[in-house]
C-alpha cells in the first residue's frame, strides 16, 4: 500500500493548526489573567480620576459664585482653564 503525499500534507496541517491553536489559548489565558488582575488598579484609577473632575468642576463654580479670582494660579496650575464657561446643573 502506497502512502499518499496529499494525506501526509493535510494530516501535517492538521497537526500544525492545532498547535497554533493551542500555543494561542495559551497566550489569551495568561493575557486574560493579567487583565483580571489589574482590574481593580483601573477601576480606582477611574475613580480618582472622577473625584479629580468633580473637583475642578467644584472649584470653578466655586470661583464663579464667589468672584474668587485669587483661585485662577492654583487652577492654572492643575490644568483647569478658570476662564471656560461653567455649565449650571439643572
Amino acid at each position: 500500500m502506497q502512502k499518499d503525499p496529499l494525506i501526509s500534507a493535510l494530516v501535517g496541517a492538521l497537526f500544525l493548526g492545532s498547535a497554533a491553536i493551542l500555543a494561542l489559548g495559551v497566550v489569551y489565558h495568561q493575557n486574560y489573567k493579567h487583565a483580571q488582575k489589574l482590574s481593580p488598579q483601573l477601576a480606582a484609577s477611574q475613580q480618582a480620576r472622577a473625584i479629580g473632575a468633580a473637583l475642578a468642576s467644584e472649584s470653578l463654580e466655586y470661583r464663579q459664585q464667589h468672584n474668587a479670582t485669587a483661585l485662577d494660579p492654583i487652577l492654572i496650575s492643575v490644568g483647569v482653564n478658570p476662564n471656560a464657561a461653567v455649565t449650571p446643573k439643572r
